[in-house]
């Protein structure tokens, strides 16, 4: 049974970029991308799925995704709402590690990443923790169409 939580936070923004020195552990315990996990405002028509995880959504389900330049579910509802598939979507932020070429390090960049899925997503989706070059995920909020 999927539990659905209707919730209303305040706003907090955080935008994509590239962030310099931050390791896995750093993009993990930066409070800015929880606080704007924990205080989004659930767009309406929609109830939460998950909050504020270090994991995105995985299964069956899944129908596309995008990159997003700021962190905004209510933005990105009036988007899922042209897909006559959708049921819900899962939101997050994704640390990609540093390329390294001829010896040269480039700076991490942290992108916002969209994912649009055909169920209703639950906490136990959330299984997705990042990838072997250290990819990381955190302020993972899924939304569900209701």
């Amino acid at each position: 049974m999927n539990c659905i939580l209707p919730l209303l936070f305040l706003a907090t923004q955080v935008r994509a970029s590239a962030s310099g020195n931050m390791d896995a552990d750093a993009l993990l315990n930066d409070s800015a991308y929880s606080e704007s996990a924990s205080s989004a405002i659930t767009p309406l028509g929609n109830a939460a799925g998950f909050v504020n995880t270090h994991a995105s959504a995985s299964g069956k389900g899944y129908l596309t995704y995008s990159t997003l330049a700021d962190y905004d579910p209510n933005k990105r509802a009036e988007r899922c709402n042209n897909n006559k598939h959708y049921a819900s979507f899962n939101i997050f932020f994704k640390r990609y590690p540093p390329k390294t070429s001829e010896g040269l390090s480039h700076k991490e960049t942290v992108v916002i990443k969209c994912f649009l899925w055909s169920r209703q997503l639950s906490l136990s989706d959330a299984e997705i923790v990042g990838q072997w070059r250290n990819e990381v995920i955190a302020g993972s909020n899924a939304y569900i169409n209701v």
